[in-house]
């Protein structure tokens, strides 16, 4: 905005000009600089010289003014002046390429994100607010979720999580293996370290300083003694008011994972899983955690044997306005020949375990496996190599047949549910055996298996059982009740074409009898028929995919994946 004199000349009504010329004093608003009323919206164009800010625009909001920014943008530079107030609405982003000059207020809502590149800075003698909000039971004392969240800026203090009344206040200590509690007003938050906060009521946490954190980060660590259960677990925040790519921080004698306390349908706190070599994250919450770490979450990393130190380094590069959900994960089951996310489920309550093989993977414990971290009370599920439980096991594809026992934990004696969220095996199958009950079941075929199990730890009665045969992805593929191919191929003989069907043949050596059935993926049955004729024919299914045959005779029952193309 700049002021400029100009002249006018009154124009009669024959159209000439008078002789007289009257100065004008103006003031001349550039692009980017507001013009509407008292209070406004940002996307309405009129409220704006030259319409809505574009894409690196530099934008001044001026004395006396409230702005809600409805809509994402994207600025060189932003000017707030004294009497100013601009608000970034709940679930909207504000990118900063330059730098953000704060005279006024700038507030940055619940579920709001603000990312600056590498050449933003904070200056102005105004303030900042950022808000979370968070819920509560309702209740004088504290019982409800906990809420893990670090510090927004440098000058955040404890009376901004409101520790001075019933509200808890907890950070992780590693050197001492517990929690510890601040219950007063003064105490100042360390920016990078983790902490939860339980509240009484649902509330919105208001943030207030000078500037939000921006810029490089080095979070130390530590690990502490021989013997403390706990140690070398790191209770760690991302520091800024956008998300963090786990995936891209630096860490130095650190795992490749992180593990959230998240909160499952029935508000019970779980833990959930990421690894950054795999690119696999679980999904107690009902969303499937990835890489991005979203605003000012704390979260758990854990330097490994050997190691007494380390570091998490993180830059203004590894930030960005991400939305929480499955794009952002590197990796699905597709992307691995043998792949199973098996859930523990108790009616809602539920834990999972990733399981996968492939032929860059080691037998031994490495960075692409994830240690487990329990929750008491809670139906638990995992793996156990070499001593360390582990919530994600990377195996070696070296073999055709590999056996993966189960370690399951029950909170009580009653009915629970193993059920197979997501699974991929190429030219093969993954078979759940019961040894108590002495049966197998093939997990592709029938996902889910219900059982009856007594209080307490059992790691003897399931196993897992990866059958990746080499070779044709249509190979014929036995199933636990028929170890022996060759005796399969000399028995059956299978084909399939979009006239004539899928066909049957039983070996002329052998009398018909039993039954077929074709199923599709989801394991429901397409087709079914008697085997009486030496050569049986099933209807070509209308839909393309791929379907699994079931053949009952000779007191067998042999398996085939068929991939069938309509």
């Amino acid at each position: 905005m700049h002021q400029a004199h100009y002249f006018a000349a009154q124009l009669g009504p024959n159209g000439c000009e008078s002789s007289t010329r009257y100065e004008v004093e103006a003031l001349v608003l550039a692009n980017g600089a507001w013009k509407g009323a008292a209070q406004g919206q940002w996307k309405q164009a009129a409220n704006w010289c030259g319409g809505v800010p574009a894409v690196g625009a530099t934008v001044l909001i001026p004395n006396a003014t409230t702005v809600e920014l409805d809509t994402n943008a994207q600025l060189a530079q932003l000017t707030i002046d004294p009497t100013a107030h601009l608000k970034v609405k709940s679930n909207q982003h504000l990118t900063m390429d330059g730098n953000i000059v704060v005279h006024g207020q700038l507030t940055i809502q619940d579920k709001a994100t603000l990312v600056q590149n590498d050449n933003s800075g904070w200056s102005g003698s105004g303030a900042v607010q950022i808000q979370q909000f968070v819920t509560g039971t309702g209740l004088a004392t504290p019982n409800g979720r906990f809420w893990f969240l670090g510090a927004p800026m440098p000058t955040t203090l404890s009376i901004d999580y409101k520790a001075q009344t019933s509200n808890v206040l907890k950070y992780f200590s590693e050197p001492l293996g517990n929690w510890q509690e601040i219950t007063d007003a003064i105490t100042p938050i360390e920016v990078g370290r983790g902490y939860f906060v339980q509240t009484a009521q649902n509330d919105t946490l208001k943030f207030n300083g000078l500037a939000l954190n921006n810029g490089n980060y080095n979070l130390a660590c530590s690990r502490t003694g021989t013997t403390n259960f706990y140690r070398g677990f790191n209770l760690v925040s991302n520091p800024y008011a956008s998300y963090l790519d786990f995936d891209q921080v630096t860490r130095t004698n650190l795992l490749p994972t992180m593990w959230y306390r998240t909160a499952d349908p029935l508000q019970t706190m779980v833990f959930d899983t990421y690894n950054a070599q795999s690119g696999l994250g679980t999904s107690l919450s009902g969303i499937a955690v990835n890489q991005f770490i979203p605003p000012l979450q704390s979260f758990w990393v854990k330097i490994p044997d050997g190691f007494t130190t380390g570091s998490l380094g993180m830059t203004n590069a590894m930030r960005s306005h991400h939305s929480v959900g499955f794009e952002g994960l590197k990796s699905t089951a597709l992307d691995f020949p043998a792949f199973l996310r098996l859930n523990l489920e108790d009616g809602l309550r539920k834990d999972q375990l990733i399981v996968y093989m492939d032929q860059q993977q080691s037998a031994q414990i490495d960075g692409f496996d994830a240690e487990k971290m329990s929750v008491s009370n809670y139906p638990q599920c995992y793996t156990v190599v070499n001593g360390k439980k582990l919530v994600i096991n990377a195996l070696k594809l070296n073999k055709s047949k590999n056996q993966i026992p189960l370690v399951l934990e029950f909170p009580s004696s009653k009915s629970y549910t193993l059920h197979a969220v997501e699974f991929n095996v190429n030219n093969g199958k993954i078979l759940l055996e019961d040894k108590q009950l002495g049966v197998f079941q093939d997990l592709s075929l029938a996902p889910d298996y219900t059982f009856f199990a007594s209080s307490g730890t059992n790691a003897t009665r399931f196993v897992l059982h990866f059958n990746v045969p080499f070779g044709n992805p249509n190979a014929l593929i036995t199933d636990a009740l028929s170890e022996r191919s060759d005796i399969k191929q000399d028995l059956l003989s299978v084909s399939s074409d979009k006239q004539g069907g899928i066909s049957v043949e039983l070996n002329p050596d052998y009398t018909p009898e039993g039954f077929i059935e074709l199923y599709d993926n989801s394991g429901s049955l397409v087709a079914e028929r008697p085997f009486k004729e030496q050569i049986e024919y099933l209807p070509y299914p209308a839909a393309s995919g791929q379907y699994h045959l079931k053949v009952h005779c000779q007191n067998q029952v042999f398996a085939y994946k068929l991939v069938l193309i309509r």
